[in-house]
């Protein structure tokens, strides 16, 4: 135990003397979130671990066209030292992490991935863990003590070596609300989500294009005429007495297609449990929450997500996302810069008119909004997180709307919110938060959220709301085929019917 607090202290104690030494800005440069709405990382005893699919994101100018990557996200850390403060369950952690591509062989922007390749992995050490009740957060940064390593891979590298490199990882859905137990942390599961950041980020140029189909098409055929001329040369030599040309045969190999991707969609039936419903990320590295005095504020654009069934099909919708809270206490703590937060916040439709299994979503429609009461910020360096649900003390208050409801009142509703890329490290200065900007991430859970029923002008009165597909070029051809076979036969029968006079 000695050990442990020895460790938590000399961390905070490094952490206090490299703040004070100024600070790189990093760019928050990847992203991911939970592939659905079930359990994605545990601890049990000091073991903090995560193996499932995940969805990735590369949020950096030259790899953003790669877009979503499905990924499997493993994860292993052992918990080195906690304590309890207040409502709060602090500990260190040093691990290991890796996102591995799941998908088939894909291709943009002039980048290629495939099947298991590495799309982010790395260390760190003296990560900062913050439970609040059903709610938590992993934060590290060199800035705040601790100590984040990048592997380079052929998709990103990270050069010059030494530079602040972060993450911030979002906990909702704790099974438990977290506390500290005999020196330790007590047992959960819990939903995760993820940003990581760094000052010294490089994208390799992209190597040559690989050969679309069609390409690869003609360049077969094109193989094809060289060999039916190399036949001919061949043949007409042959004749004329000269040595044969040795049989020079070429194999092509037949282009893959069809490759399975499979994603987890079970749903974890029955019991109280607050589970993930939905989930935001950045629409890209730029900044989109400040404080400035006592004011958290954001007017950005993001990227909306629900995660409940039932309205995941309608995928990642553009939103605006507003929010305005007032710092209502600070204290620092060693290199940790705590807060409590009372506001609100909304997510509001920025796209065209979407449909999918019935629910409609139109531009400026509310996607979720709601209070929250006794946040808790925490920050760690150029890292940190907000973190509130009803097990930790704090309210969060989600509004119904037209997609979901939240009934009956008074459940474990919880946000979680992670912050990367502060151009500064936060501290407590005179008793408030330092000022800064970032870019924020989170993810929302509860243990009420229900998908609203389709009213008789969506469900058309109760049929079957599957959509009629539109036909394919190949029907609209077929069909004017028929009207004009009717036609023809039409026409026949008219003349037939005309007698001779």
């Amino acid at each position: 135990m000695a050990t442990k607090l020895t460790h938590f202290g000399a961390a905070m104690l490094l952490g206090a003397t490299l703040m004070s030494a100024g600070a790189a800005s990093a760019n928050t440069f990847a992203a991911f979130n939970p592939s659905d709405d079930t359990a994605n990382v545990s601890l049990t005893g000091l073991a903090l671990s995560a193996t499932s699919p995940v969805v990735f994101e590369y949020t950096t100018a030259p790899l953003a066209p790669l877009g979503d990557l499905a990924a499997q996200w493993t994860m292993s850390a052992t918990e080195t030292g906690a304590l309890a403060f207040g409502p709060l369950a602090l500990a260190t952690f040093d691990g290991s992490f890796a996102l591995t591509y799941t998908g088939p062989k894909f291709s943009a922007g002039g980048y290629t991935v495939v099947t298991g390749q590495d799309l982010l992995s790395g260390t760190f050490l003296g990560s900062v863990f913050t439970g609040y009740g059903s709610s938590a957060a992993l934060a590290d940064s060199l800035l705040g003590g601790g100590l984040v390593d990048y592997k380079d891979n052929p998709l990103i590298s990270f050069t010059p070596a030494g530079g602040d490199e972060g993450i911030g990882l979002a906990f909702g859905s704790l099974s438990n609300p977290v506390v500290v137990v005999g020196g330790t942390l007590s047992d959960f599961t819990g939903a995760a989500s993820g940003a990581f950041a760094a000052d010294n980020v490089v994208s390799p140029r992209p190597g040559p294009p690989v050969p679309e189909p069609a390409t690869w098409a003609l360049m077969i055929l094109g193989f094809a005429g060289l060999g039916a001329v190399l036949r001919g040369r061949r043949s007409s030599l042959s004749v004329r007495g000269a040595p044969p040309i040795g049989d020079d045969r070429m194999t092509l190999t037949k282009l893959a297609a069809g490759t399975a991707f499979a994603t987890m969609a079970a749903m974890v039936a029955g019991g109280t449990e607050a589970s993930t419903f939905a989930s935001y990320s950045p629409a890209g590295n730029t900044a989109n929450v400040s404080l400035t005095g006592l004011a958290l504020s954001a007017a950005s654009q993001t990227t909306f997500q629900y995660k409940i069934a039932g309205l995941s099909n309608l995928g990642k919708l553009k939103a605006s996302w507003t929010m305005s809270a007032t710092e209502t206490g600070a204290l620092g703590f060693g290199p940790l810069a705590l807060g409590t937060f009372d506001g609100s916040f909304t997510f509001a439709y920025a796209g065209p008119t979407r449909t999918v299994s019935g629910h409609t979503v139109h531009a400026g429609d509310t996607l979720l909004s709601g209070t929250f009461l006794g946040s808790v910020f925490t920050g760690y360096g150029s890292s940190a997180t907000l973190a509130d649900s009803l097990l930790g003390g704090g309210l969060v208050d989600y509004r119904s709307n037209p997609l979901i409801s939240f009934t009956p009142t008074g459940g474990d509703e919880g946000l979680a919110m992670t912050y990367t890329s502060l151009h500064n490290p936060v501290a407590v200065v005179g008793g408030t938060l330092t000022d800064f900007t970032a870019v924020g991430a989170g993810n929302f859970s509860a243990d009420n959220a229900h998908v609203q029923s389709l009213t008789p002008s969506h469900n058309n009165g109760g049929a079957s709301l599957a959509p009629t597909s539109a036909p394919e070029p190949a029907a609209w051809t077929l069909m004017l085929i028929g009207f004009g076979a009717v036609g023809a036969l039409a026409r026949r029968g008219r003349r037939s019917l005309v007698t001779p006079t």
